[in-house]
């Protein structure tokens, strides 16, 4: 009887050792993923500038505040007559100051 229970008994050990083994590892994976994630995310914003503004328009918007401009519709058009074309830089004049465009 006595080498059935030592090997029960060893079976056991070696099973939750590989449980806690996984579950730590598991665990510490999530959250040095998740420690990295809130790090990129907090220097980005940091490294982004203030007055950097980010619009995405359209002809024909559901909401009024996302109607393309002058500007935007003629680039719109720019890039509907090429479908090759997919980057514009370059700086634009708008109420009086320069901006550039990426």
């Amino acid at each position: 009887m006595r080498p059935d229970i030592r090997q029960e008994t060893t079976t056991n050990l070696k099973r939750r050792f590989f449980l806690w083994s996984a579950l730590i590892l598991l665990s510490g994976g999530l959250l040095l993923s998740g420690l990295s994630y809130w790090n990129t995310r907090h220097l980005l914003m940091a490294e982004a500038m203030p007055d950097y503004v980010y619009r995405r328009v359209s002809l024909n918007p559901h909401n009024p505040q996302h109607l393309a401009d002058p500007f935007e519709e003629e680039m719109i058009d720019w890039f509907a007559e090429d479908s090759s074309r997919t980057f514009w830089q370059g700086t634009v004049r708008r109420n009086g100051e320069l901006f550039l465009s990426p």
